[in-house]
């Protein structure tokens, strides 16, 4: 494994955090649902082991609409955050993917999309994902 994602979910699960530093590999972290100061927490752990760091904004409604995709919360990370890398977790509808596009001008370096080879498989990340 090159690199570990870490989900929203595990923000704050600081002894996963710290074991998963122990690999000395980049770490994406994902913040949605987190609020600031639950951030920063993760953050300064991660930065302590000196893994490169890349904080993925997302929004956990899925799926979410464009207009709820909240991208100026990635300029808010870059300039909380300056050392880390910026990114955005995008689970708006495939369509034009136009939210994904604005991400980048905003200075989104790393981008994920959820991707299924299904969307009628059971779970809550088919529908909404890209296909083919």
């Amino acid at each position: 494994m090159p690199v570990f994602k870490i989900s929203s979910s595990d923000i704050t699960n600081f002894p996963f955090i710290e074991y998963i530093c122990k690999f000395k590999k980049p770490v994406l972290l994902s913040t949605g649902a987190s609020s600031v100061w639950e951030i920063h927490q993760s953050v300064e752990l991660i930065e302590k082991y000196g893994n490169p760091l890349c904080l993925m904004h997302c929004v956990l409604n899925y799926p979410t609409t464009d207009e709820d995709a909240n991208l100026g919360m990635i300029l808010d990370l870059k300039k909380k955050f300056p050392k880390s890398i910026p990114g955005y977790s995008d689970h708006t509808l495939p369509g034009t993917m136009e939210v994904l596009k604005i991400a980048v001008l905003l200075g989104a370096v790393v981008l994920e999309k959820h991707f299924t080879f299904d969307k009628s498989l059971p779970g809550n990340d088919h529908y909404h994902a890209m296909d083919k």
